[in-house]
Protein backbone atom coordinates (compact mmCIF):
# COMPACT_ATOMS: atom_id res chain seq x y z
CA UNK A 1 0.00 0.00 0.00
CA UNK A 2 1.53 3.39 -0.91
CA UNK A 3 -0.21 6.86 0.35
CA UNK A 4 1.01 10.10 -0.19
CA UNK A 5 0.27 12.84 1.83
CA UNK A 6 0.73 16.88 0.92
CA UNK A 7 0.93 19.16 3.95
CA UNK A 8 2.64 21.94 4.95
CA UNK A 9 5.50 21.70 7.31
CA UNK A 10 3.39 23.77 10.00
CA UNK A 11 0.66 20.54 10.05
CA UNK A 12 3.74 18.56 10.95
CA UNK A 13 2.87 17.11 14.77
CA UNK A 14 2.45 13.83 17.15
CA UNK A 15 -1.02 13.47 15.76
CA UNK A 16 0.20 13.48 11.80
CA UNK A 17 3.10 10.53 13.23
CA UNK A 18 0.34 8.65 15.26
CA UNK A 19 -1.80 8.77 12.03
CA UNK A 20 0.45 7.38 9.79
CA UNK A 21 1.75 4.53 12.81
CA UNK A 22 -2.23 3.79 12.77
CA UNK A 23 -2.02 3.42 9.38
CA UNK A 24 0.77 1.15 8.90
CA UNK A 25 1.05 -0.45 12.24
CA UNK A 26 4.28 -2.29 13.35
CA UNK A 27 5.65 -2.18 9.68
CA UNK A 28 8.98 -1.04 7.80
CA UNK A 29 8.04 3.04 6.09
CA UNK A 30 9.72 4.86 3.56
CA UNK A 31 9.18 8.64 3.79
CA UNK A 32 10.43 10.96 1.48
CA UNK A 33 10.07 14.60 1.89
CA UNK A 34 10.00 16.76 -1.35
CA UNK A 35 9.41 20.33 -1.90
CA UNK A 36 6.83 21.52 -3.97
CA UNK A 37 7.27 24.87 -5.23
CA UNK A 38 4.50 27.63 -4.93
CA UNK A 39 2.53 28.93 -8.41
CA UNK A 40 4.89 31.96 -8.65
CA UNK A 41 7.91 29.95 -8.34
CA UNK A 42 6.51 27.22 -11.03
CA UNK A 43 5.37 30.49 -13.57
CA UNK A 44 8.73 32.32 -12.70
CA UNK A 45 10.90 28.96 -13.21
CA UNK A 46 9.08 28.66 -17.34
CA UNK A 47 10.57 31.59 -19.56
CA UNK A 48 7.77 32.13 -21.54
CA UNK A 49 5.32 32.30 -18.43
CA UNK A 50 7.32 34.50 -16.37
CA UNK A 51 7.59 36.91 -19.61
CA UNK A 52 3.83 36.82 -19.50
CA UNK A 53 3.19 37.45 -16.25
CA UNK A 54 6.09 40.58 -16.35
CA UNK A 55 3.97 41.61 -19.07
CA UNK A 56 0.50 41.34 -17.17
CA UNK A 57 2.78 43.01 -14.40
CA UNK A 58 3.98 46.21 -16.04
CA UNK A 59 0.07 46.22 -17.49
CA UNK A 60 -1.16 46.36 -14.44
CA UNK A 61 1.14 49.33 -13.08
CA UNK A 62 0.56 50.98 -16.22
CA UNK A 63 -3.10 51.45 -15.47
CA UNK A 64 -3.77 49.37 -18.76
CA UNK A 65 -6.35 47.32 -16.87
CA UNK A 66 -10.23 46.26 -17.51
CA UNK A 67 -12.68 46.25 -14.46
CA UNK A 68 -16.04 44.94 -14.07
CA UNK A 69 -19.09 44.33 -11.63
CA UNK A 70 -19.92 41.03 -10.84
CA UNK A 71 -23.74 41.53 -12.86
CA UNK A 72 -21.45 42.51 -15.54
CA UNK A 73 -19.17 39.95 -15.93
CA UNK A 74 -22.23 37.60 -15.45
CA UNK A 75 -24.54 39.58 -18.61
CA UNK A 76 -21.07 39.50 -20.77
CA UNK A 77 -20.72 36.11 -20.37
CA UNK A 78 -24.25 34.94 -20.91
CA UNK A 79 -24.00 36.90 -24.34
CA UNK A 80 -20.90 35.41 -24.81
CA UNK A 81 -22.43 32.11 -24.39
CA UNK A 82 -25.35 32.88 -26.38
CA UNK A 83 -23.37 33.82 -29.39
CA UNK A 84 -21.10 30.61 -28.95
CA UNK A 85 -24.20 28.16 -28.66
CA UNK A 86 -25.73 29.85 -31.90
Amino acid sequence: MQTTFAINTDELDERFLAGVKTMFPHQQVTICVEHKPDETERLLANPRMKAALEKSIAQADSGEVVSFTYEEFLALSQKLHAQHAA
